[in-house]
């Protein structure tokens, strides 16, 4: 009988040291998005684990891995329908201009979701492959006139954000959500962090889309008290891409085409953004530490001859709970 609960004991003692292996594992070894950008935004193919070096609280991170992924995914369209974005005609066009480029270019395999806020979340249509439906929407939008009422002037924008990344669709890790907003927000009862830590929470990754106006139309609103660099922020944490646009002195935005109907600069940094939305490498890593808070970390390009290369990809990793928290937390 002894015999017998010792083994039993032995036994048990394995089953129970795998499944503490497996848990670290799961935190130690990350699979990550990640592109890597000539100077003039083209996508750098045929990459190895020998192309990277990561570090990790200065300490050397193992590259495993590097996998193309161009398979199909989620990408929900987001967009910020305050009196700010509203108010000025060509300005709204414009933003409208950008979103209907992007839907074009998406592969057909890939599923896209529409969501237009303001205070709160006024359309949804959840992700489907019906363009159609998502381009007749986008000419509705793009009639839409400053709102009357004064509360509709008003953004939620953390609030809505939120909604759209935890629980408002399935989303999945390293599904897209990209944004189109000024950045501004004056009546979200939850916070930015709270934002922050959604995203890293559910590994979505967020790309901005934005346009200044403060060279035009004269001073700051109240609602420009929040600047867009948060999103900025969201936007490298995640494994994102921003871009932001100006006006000039008299109020004119820049071009997506010149007079041939070649792309413009603009147009081409856009390309390149949208791009990564779909296409992009998986990366795995094995760190060297487990750790209970999200952390920065640091991924370099190496070997590689082209110069001024950028790489995109989610500087902040989401924390571990340990397993003792774990089992706390079922008690």
């Amino acid at each position: 009988m002894w015999t017998c609960r010792l083994i039993s004991a032995y036994v048990a003692a394995l089953l129970l040291g795998g499944q503490l292996l497996v848990q670290s594992d799961t935190c130690l070894l990350r699979t990550v998005p990640v592109n890597v950008l000539t100077e003039h935004g083209q996508i750098v193919t045929g990459l190895s684990p020998q192309n990277f070096k990561a570090s990790f609280h200065h300490k050397q991170v193992k590259i495993l891995s590097v996998t193309p992924d161009q398979s199909p995914r989620h990408i929900v369209i987001v967009i910020d329908a305050s009196g700010s974005m509203t108010s000025e005609r060509r300005q709204w066009r414009y933003y409208i201009d950008v979103a209907r480029g992007f839907l074009a270019g998406i592969p057909a395999s890939s599923l896209v979701g529409l969501v237009v806020f303001s205070t709160h979340i006024q359309k949804v249509i959840p992700p489907t492959n019906d363009r159609n439906k998502l381009g007749a929407e986008l000419v509705s939008l793009e009639a839409e006139t400053h709102f009357k009422n004064g509360k509709e002037g008003q953004t939620a924008l953390w609030d809505s954000l939120s909604a759209v990344a935890s629980d408002l669709f399935p989303l999945q890790s390293d599904d897209s959500l990209y944004v189109f907003t000024d950045g501004r927000d004056n009546s979200s009862k939850s916070s930015f962090s709270k934002l922050w830590r959604t995203a890293l929470e559910k590994q979505v990754r967020f790309f901005v889309f934005s346009v200044d106006m403060s060279a035009f139309g004269g001073g700051p609103t109240p609602e420009e008290s929040i600047p867009p660099k948060e999103l900025q922020d969201l936007a490298d944490a995640t494994g994102g891409y921003a871009v932001h646009v100006s006006h000039d002195a008299i109020g004119k935005l820049p071009s997506l085409t010149d007079k041939s109907g070649t792309p413009s600069g603009v147009a081409l940094l856009l390309l390149m953004q949208f791009r990564q939305v779909y296409s992009f490498n998986r990366v795995q890593v094995e760190l060297v530490g487990s750790f209970e808070k999200s952390q920065n970390w640091d991924l370099k390009t190496n070997a590689l001859t082209a110069h001024n290369l950028v790489i995109v990809y989610p500087h902040v990793l989401e924390g571990c709970k340990s397993s003792l928290q774990s089992t706390n937390a079922t008690r």
